[in-house]
C-alpha cells in the first residue's frame, strides 16, 4: 500500500509540474488520469479474474480447485475495495474538466461531432455513472453471494457413506 502510495504521488508531482503551453500541460494532467485508470482497472480485472474462476468451477460443479478455493476466495473479496476506488477515477474523469481521455464528457464536442452526437444516448455522464456504479454492485454482490454459497458449502458438507467409502477406498 505504501508503495502504491508513494508511486501515485510521484506520478501526481511529474504530471502536474510541467511546464510549456497550455495544451501540454493539460496533456500532461490527462497522463496523470490515465495512468491512474489503467493501472485500477487492471487490478479490478484481476480480482474479477479470481471470482470468475471461482464461479465458473462452482457452476461446472469441480472439485479439483477445493484446495485453493480459499485463495480465489481471498482475492475475490477486494472487488468492493477496488470497484469503488475505480469508480472514483472513472468518475473523477468524467465530472472533470479536462476532456482529453473521453471526449465525448465535453458536451460543445458532442455537438459538433456528428458520430459522437449520434451515440449520446449512452455516451453521456449519467448513463455512464448508472452503468458503473450498478457494475461494481453488481460485482461486489456476484462475489458475495459466491462467497457465502462456498461456506455454506463447507459446514453443510457431509460424512461419506460407508458403501461410499468402500467405493472411494476411504476405510476407516
Amino acid at each position: 500500500m505504501a508503495v502504491g502510495l508513494v508511486a501515485t504521488i510521484a506520478l501526481y508531482i511529474s504530471t502536474h509540474g510541467a511546464t510549456g503551453s497550455e495544451e501540454e500541460v493539460h496533456r500532461s494532467h490527462a497522463r496523470f488520469w490515465a495512468s491512474l485508470l489503467q493501472n485500477s482497472v487492471y487490478f479490478l480485472l484481476v480480482v474479477n479474474a479470481a471470482m470468475f474462476f471461482m464461479c465458473a468451477t462452482t457452476l461446472a460443479w469441480g472439485g479439483w480447485q477445493i484446495g485453493f478455493s480459499r485463495v480465489t476466495e481471498a482475492v475475490s473479496s477486494a472487488v468492493p475495495v477496488i470497484g469503488v476506488i475505480t469508480a472514483v477515477i472513472l468518475l473523477s474523469i468524467v465530472f472533470g474538466d479536462n476532456h482529453t481521455i473521453y471526449h465525448w464528457t465535453d458536451t460543445e464536442h458532442v455537438k459538433h461531432d456528428k458520430i459522437l452526437n449520434f451515440k449520446k444516448g449512452f455516451l453521456n455522464k449519467g448513463f455512464y455513472v448508472t452503468v458503473t456504479v450498478l457494475t461494481v454492485v453488481f460485482w461486489s454482490f456476484l462475489g458475495w453471494k459466491m462467497r457465502q454459497r462456498s461456506r455454506s458449502l463447507i459446514r453443510t458438507r457431509r460424512r461419506p457413506s460407508k458403501p461410499e467409502r468402500n467405493l472411494f477406498g476411504i476405510i476407516r
